[in-house]
Formats: C-alpha cells, structure tokens, sequence
C-alpha cells in the first residue's frame, strides 16, 4: 500500500459550510428485541477536518454509532433512535443514506460485504459513477485510489480472487473514490500488513488537510497518535474525547476499555519511571537515567532458548517442494519444502498477497498442490479422505461467514463432532468445554449472524475447537477482537499448546508473535524468506529482511534493541532492568 499520494479532494464548498460535521445530542438506539440500549446519551461534537477515533470493547456500540451517522441506523436497520443527530447540517435518518452518499463515506468491518462487482476497476468505480461523476475524472479517480491502496495492475482481477488484505484495501479504494466529506472507517485495517496499515494512516492525514473529516474506529492505539482525539466507549455511552498523548498515557485505563496498552508507556509505567513517555527516543532516556539493563539475565535467557530448539520434534507435517497456482503463470506459493513438528508453535507473516493462506490451504487438503506434495504423518494429504484430515487438522477461516453456517452457536459447535462420529457424552464435553473457552456460554443458543464480526470469530474456533484435533490452523485469529478477547484466544491456543497441540497461525498483529509463538516463517512473493526461533527474528541484524516481509517490529522490541538486547513483550522487557545506584 503506497500511501504517498492520495485522490484529489478539494474541499466542497456549500450552504452547509458553517455547520459542523457532526453533532450529536442524548443520542440512544435501541434495536428492536433487544433489552438494553446499544447507544445511551451520546452527547459529542467534530469539526470539519478534523480525525478522531473511537474505542472500545466489543459490543460497547462503537459500529452502531457509525451506521447512524451515514443513515444505515434506522433507514435500513431498523431501531429505535431519540435524541438528536445531524451531520453537515442534515437528519440521517430523514434523509438517508443515498441522499448522504456523496457526502458520508463508510468501509465496514465486514469489509467483504461492500464488494460486489466484477473486476476491481468496476469496483471502485462503481460510486462515482452512481453519483454522476464525469467519465474521464472516473477514470482518474479509479487509477489514483488504486494507487493510493497499492492495487495498481489489479484493475482486471476478480475481487473473490483476492487475499483479505487485498479485498479490505479495494473496499477503502471504493470509498475514497467518491471524495466523501466524511470518512467513516469502521475497523478498516485489521487485515492489512503493517505496512499497509501505516499508509492507511498516511492517507487519513493527507485527506485531513483536504478538508476531510474522518471518524475511526479502531483496537491499536498506538497508530493514533497523529489524531485530533479519542474517545472510549463502553456499553453505548461515549465518553470526551481526550488528546492521544493523554490517553496513551494512562495504560491501565486502555487495558480497562479492552485496548491493548501503548507497549512504551506501560514498560515505563511497570518500570515506575517519572514519566511516562510514548516515543522510543525519549523512553530510553528515561529509563537510562534510573534503570540498568541486567545482561547476565538476559543471557540466561538466550541459553534456555537455544536449549528448547535443541530439543527434536517428531514430525507431524512434512512440506516437499510445494508450488500452488491459481492461474497459468502466477504461482502464489513456489518451491516451498518445511517440517512442522509435533507441538510446533508457529507465526506466518507477510505482505497481504504473499502465500500465507494459500500454504497452509494445503495442510489440510482445503487445496491441491499444482506440483509438489504434504505429507501428514507420513500420508499424502492430498490422497486422504477429507474426514480423515479433519481429525487431525482443524482450520479456523480468515473471515468467519465462510464457515458459519448453522441456526444457533450450539448446532455449530457440534456440527463437527456430530459428523465425526464421536460419542454423545464427548460431544457434551467437546462443545461444552470449546463454548466456555471462547466465553460464548451465555449465547450458545443465538443466531451467530445477529453476533457481532468478533463473536462469529469466535463461534468459528470454538465449531474448530469441538473436533479435537491435533493440528490447530487459524487464519488471523484475533480479527476483530478487542484486547480482552485477543489476550483469551492467544492464551487458550498457548495453552493447547502446552498440552500438546500443534497451532499454526497466520497473523498480521505483529505483537502477538513475539508473546506468544516460538517459531516464524515469513513469506515474500510466494516464498520464505525466513524460517526459524522468534527472537532471532526480531534480532537488529534482521531489520532489512522485516522490511522485505512488510513488517515492522513492535515498539517494545525497538526499545530494547537500544539497550542491546531483544525483549521480546512488555513484561519480558521489565524483568531484564534493576534500578541504578
């Protein structure tokens, strides 16, 4: 995603200049079945161009707010809404969301949702065109929005044909391209690389100064700190909006609202420094003043390590000379050959496109090699009964709606077992104990597609969970979750995998790699370009293969690469420090 440009935006100039962008007074929703409110009082006021976000747990009413703001909220989904609401001047509920369309913006979390045509041209430019735009600027806008994204040479590609992160890229182009006043993004970035997610940000920036107004919802506050304002919610109340620097400051208050902590500030804060500070830069100036890094520790450290990738695992999976391609002359995966052992725990990391899904694909039969092979203790997997490979390998779906598909949250936990023909009072324990895991129990008898995006995620692992198997694929498991939910699964599969299970994940939450797994493969181009102990990965000397990967370290492991050591998590880093004198 380049990011270094965006379209041209000149600000629109109307009857409505004087009116702020939005304004909101005692605003409530309630849905219709629903016992309590999904937005209670929500008092809040931005300016033209100006970009705040809004966080929050899940469920705490945060994409509600945004569907009122464009008319969705009660035009289409119906509810109950008093108080008072205008944007640019206008009631969205009495005038709706065509007549706001040129002027309110929205990509949705459900992002695939919003992708309906074709090819990726007629995509993005299938707004302005409905808004009758020239077709010449069309043209422009097309070719600069997919540009903007990093989807130059994509214009005749299926979207289907897409990875996550490259359909969640063309859903942003498609907005851009109507040059909306108001840009509504409703969790846009959780399947996009690092990179891709910064040049988001970039692009949020420079439409700021064209006049745009932005309103985010986002889990990472760490990529906010360039915005005028974040606001938290919590079960639909919304509160003032506090400067970044404030709130990034205050990491128990974040961890309280289900966001994950700014990694510098809680270490400065865990180390009881005078300050807390949010830049790597001044962070280490701080801590050097009062703490010394214990080096002896940290070598301690280093030499369990290399004692634990000493240890020989059996081989569970065996990857030989694999290649995949979905059409004649483009290979997403080439010449791939690995072993995963028994009890492995494994990041896949990469550039959105690079080969991840499409290799682990290929570990349960889901796709067949076009050359090469994978064997499953020993088995060919391509020549295995698909009941056979279930037993072994579990796969949880990048998007959730692609493995969903029963009445309730229970009939979709025990749809697996139920199949696989094991006993009713394992399947009792099996469901039971995945429903639990996922903290689900209270809604095991709702419809999963009225849940939100982050609870069908986790009604997709625990429907994995339930069959029991050895293997445990997850294709960016924590989309969507808040840092409550993400910290319960990535200690759920930590702990699965303490008891013996093999998990393999895909992730571009890059912090997560470090906390959790113990090995990384990194894909570039359909190939690996690395291949082994985390720590090494994250090592200074490893900056530029990052880079080629699209990756870029956590904050804490550039810290501590300033004390010459590589601290792979928050608490890690402040248990190698003794205070000074």
């Amino acid at each position: 995603m380049s990011g270094d440009s965006v379209p041209n935006h000149p600000e629109r100039m109307s009857d409505d200049a004087g009116c702020p962008a939005v304004e909101a007074h005692g605003l409530s929703v309630k849905y219709q079945g629903e016992g309590r409110l999904a937005l209670e009082n929500v008092d809040f006021g931005l300016a033209r161009g100006k970009a705040i976000a809004i966080m929050g747990h899940t469920g705490a009413g945060k994409s509600t707010f945004l569907k009122c703001l464009n008319g969705l909220i009660p035009n289409f989904q119906r509810a109950e809404i008093t108080g008072s609401l205008s944007v640019f001047g206008l009631c969205p509920s009495e005038h709706g969301v065509a007549e706001l369309a040129g002027k309110v913006g929205i990509v949705f979390q459900e992002f695939e949702n919003q992708l309906f045509c074709t090819n990726v041209e007629q995509e993005v430019a299938f707004g302005p065109e409905n808004l009758g735009v020239d077709p010449d600027e069309i043209r422009r806008r097309v070719t600069e929005c997919l540009e903007v994204v990093g989807l130059s040479g994509f214009e005749d590609r299926e979207p289907a044909s897409l990875s996550g992160g490259e359909k969640q890229r063309l859903a942003i182009a498609s907005v851009l391209a109507m040059h909306p006043d108001l840009l509504l993004l409703d969790e846009t970035t959780t399947d996009l690389d690092p990179e891709g997610r910064a040049a988001v940000y970039r692009v949020v920036s420079q439409l700021r100064i064209l006049g745009a107004t932005v309103v985010m919802i986002e889990h990472e506050v760490e990529s906010l700190v360039d915005f005028d304002g974040i606001a938290l919610m919590q079960h639909g109340r919304l509160g003032s909006s506090l400067s970044p620097g404030q709130l990034c400051g205050q990491p128990d208050v974040l961890s309280r609202s289900g966001i994950r902590p700014h990694q510098v500030a809680e270490a400065c804060q865990a180390l009881g420094t005078d300050e807390l500070m949010l830049g790597v830069d001044d962070a280490y100036k701080t801590i050097s003043h009062s703490f010394v890094p214990n080096h002896a520790r940290y070598e301690e450290l280093l030499k369990a390590e290399r004692e634990d990738v000493m240890r020989r695992r059996l081989p569970l999976i065996e990857v030989q000379s694999l290649s995949h391609s979905y059409e004649k002359g483009r290979f997403a995966v080439q010449d791939i050959s690995l072993s995963i052992g028994r009890g492995d725990f494994v990041a896949l990391v990469g550039r959105n496109g690079s080969g991840k899904t499409t290799f682990v694909k290929h570990l349960n039969a889901l796709l067949k090699p076009t050359a090469g092979k994978v064997l499953l203790r020993g088995k060919n997997v391509s020549r295995m009964r698909i009941s056979e490979v279930a037993r072994d390998v579990g796969f949880v779906f990048q998007n959730p709606d692609n493995q969903v598909f029963c009445e309730t949250i229970e009939q979709e936990v025990r749809f697996g077992p139920e199949n696989l023909g094991y006993s009713e009072k394992q399947i009792e324990r099996l469901v039971t104990s995945a429903i639990e895991t996922v903290d689900l129990a209270a809604k095991k008898s709702s419809d999963p597609f009225c849940l939100t995006k982050g609870e069908r995620q986790r009604t997709a692992i625990a429907s994995t969970l339930a069959c029991d198997p050895e293997i445990l694929i997850l294709d960016e498991p924590t989309t969507g979750l808040d840092y409550f939910q993400e910290r319960k699964v990535m200690s759920m599969l930590s702990s699965l995998n303490s008891q013996g299970k093999t998990v393999i994940f895909i992730t571009h939450s890059l912090h997560l790699v470090p906390e959790y797994a113990r090995r990384v493969i990194a894909f570039v181009k359909g190939g690996i370009v690395y291949d082994g102990p985390v720590r090494a990965f994250f090592e200074p000397q490893n900056r530029e293969l990052l880079a080629q990967a699209g990756l870029v370290p956590p904050k804490i492991v550039e810290l501590s690469h300033r004390f010459g050591m590589t601290a792979l998590s928050v608490s890690e880093f402040v248990s190698l420090f003794d205070k000074s004198g």
